[in-house]
């Protein structure tokens, strides 16, 4: 059973502009980036909170939970336009 938000990730057309959306406007915080196309925000303690990465579309990739089985293995829902992949959560 979920218990709490793991992050949320998001597929969009320019990292840079859309990380300092949430850091300027949304008050969200850089907690590091992978090479120059994904980056990773935190509005509280967790070091990931929100996902971005530039892959030329704009849309939800999938939401993480943490669950009461193991904070190893997040409870992800997606809700993209493919099914997870084989033995996907």
């Amino acid at each position: 059973m979920p218990y709490k938000l793991g992050h949320v990730a998001f597929h969009v057309t320019d990292v840079k502009h859309v990380t300092k959306f949430y850091c300027d406007v949304l008050g969200f915080r850089e907690s590091d980036w992978m090479a120059d196309f994904f980056s990773f925000l935190r509005c509280g303690p967790d070091h990931r909170t929100i996902n971005l990465m530039e892959t030329g579309s704009n849309r939800h990739f999938h939401t993480a939970f943490s669950s009461e089985r193991s904070e190893s293995y997040p409870l992800q829902i997606r809700f993209a336009d493919r099914p997870p992949p084989q033995g996907g959560r």
